[in-house]
């Protein structure tokens, strides 16, 4: 696609912005399920911290990875296929 120096400086502002609440939702995910672990569960200290290791490890072999996504991974690693809100599993979403 091409398109102009404004057009291009737009489109990398936005990049940076997805991209930042993308990190910050990540976050929230990820402390509220270490929480829920703690208190429901009795994980401590270094359980969790494995997790955590485990879980970085995991996104990173999938953003090496432009063919997979961590949706697909889920589904084939763990048989978990996430659906929308109406049931609507991830395989019949078009991006495009």
């Amino acid at each position: 696609m091409k398109c102009n120096k404004y057009l291009m400086k737009q489109i990398k502002a936005a990049e940076h912005e997805l991209m930042e609440g993308s990190v910050k939702w990540l976050d929230i995910v990820m402390c509220s399920s270490i929480i829920a672990l703690s208190r429901y569960w009795g994980w401590k200290k270094d359980r969790l911290s494995k997790l955590q290791k485990i879980q970085e490890d995991a996104w990173n072999e999938v953003a090496n990875d432009n063919n997979k996504s961590m949706v697909q991974v889920l589904d084939e690693e763990c048989g978990i296929e996430l659906t929308n809100h109406e049931g609507v599993s991830y395989k019949r979403c078009d991006i495009s």
